[in-house]
């Protein structure tokens, strides 16, 4: 997982625990239903290309999470600019954890 290198120790516990409760969902899902279990297949090109785009974007709205972090909890904000960074923040957080999924994903088949 290159995109850890330079994370805090909490956000790669965060990560790998995601990490782990998926491949434990995935686990007990297969188990209950085996018939449906589909042979490993690799990654597409179009899925190996979006998993090194995944690589190199995750980090970037890491920094950018934490740059917001920084502004917000510096208190030289007005009003108008903490709601509109809180609202960013959340937006970003959101979206790392949509790619963090869907790199786990991804990295499953590769």
């Amino acid at each position: 997982m290159s995109f850890l290198q330079g994370q805090s120790v909490v956000q790669r516990i965060c990560v790998l625990k995601k990490h782990l409760i998926y491949r434990d969902f995935q686990e007990r899902f297969e188990n209950r239903f085996p018939l449906q279990r589909v042979q490993k297949k690799k990654l597409t090109f179009k899925e190996r290309k979006e998993f090194e785009a995944l690589e190199v974007e995750i980090p970037l709205l890491e920094a950018e999470k934490a740059e917001l972090e920084t502004a917000m909890s510096s208190g030289t904000l007005s009003n108008d600019e903490l709601l509109a960074k809180s609202e960013r923040i959340a937006k970003v957080i959101e979206e790392i954890d949509e790619k963090t999924m869907r790199w786990l994903e991804l990295s499953e088949l590769a």
